[in-house]
Order: C-alpha cells, then structure tokens, then sequence
C-alpha cells in the first residue's frame, strides 16, 4: 500500500495524442487556460502580454493585453534594434582587433629599431 503511487495529480509522459477529435477538444481546453494565465500575468505584472497558436486545422488564435498587432511590432522593433546593436558591437570589436594588431606591430618596429 505505502509504494503504490497516489492517485492524486501525477506526470504523463509528454506525446502527440492518438486521436483527433481529442486533440481538438484538448487544444480548445488548454487554449482557453493558456488565454486566462496570459490575462492574469498582464493584469498582475502589468507587463504587454501576448500568446498566438495555431488549432490542429490551421486557425490562428491571439490574445494581448493590448493589441496583439501592437505586441508583435514591439516585439519586432526590440529584436531588430538587439541585432544592430550586436552588429554594431561586432564591428567595434573588430575594430579594437585591428587597432591591437596595429599596436603591436608598432611595438615591434620599435623595438627592431633598437
């Protein structure tokens, strides 16, 4: 009896269900929870929240805590300012490659003409 596990909530192993009527009704159930944690984090954190996916047919769903338009622009906007910024950097860091190349050969010439 102590080793038998309890039959209170317990892990299942993570896989694609078998059938597709339960995969519709399961997808429209976790929907609706993942719609509802996404509106209780906004409204808490006051952060933007947003959350798209897509049904086992193909039919796109979003919630914001704005616009998902807004959301996903935002979004868009902070990725591509990230990238020019690691570019930007890049190119500094080659740069200061260069200049410490260029220092030390200048560092050699000099002591050679000693």
């Amino acid at each position: 009896m102590e080793n038998e596990p309890k039959k209170g909530k317990q892990k299942i192993e993570m896989q694609l269900i078998k059938y597709e009527r339960a995969r519709v009704i399961s997808f429209s159930k976790r929907k609706k929870t993942l719609f509802q944690d996404a509106e209780k984090l906004a409204t808490r954190s006051g952060d933007e929240v947003g959350a798209m996916l897509f049904s086992p047919i193909g039919k796109p769903f979003s919630y914001g805590s704005t616009s998902i338009e807004e959301i996903i622009d935002k979004f868009l906007k902070v990725k591509l300012e990230h990238v020019i910024m690691l570019r930007e950097n890049l190119l500094d860091l080659r740069h200061l490659k260069i200049f410490a190349k260029n220092c030390k050969n200048l560092t050699r010439k000099k002591e050679d003409e000693y």
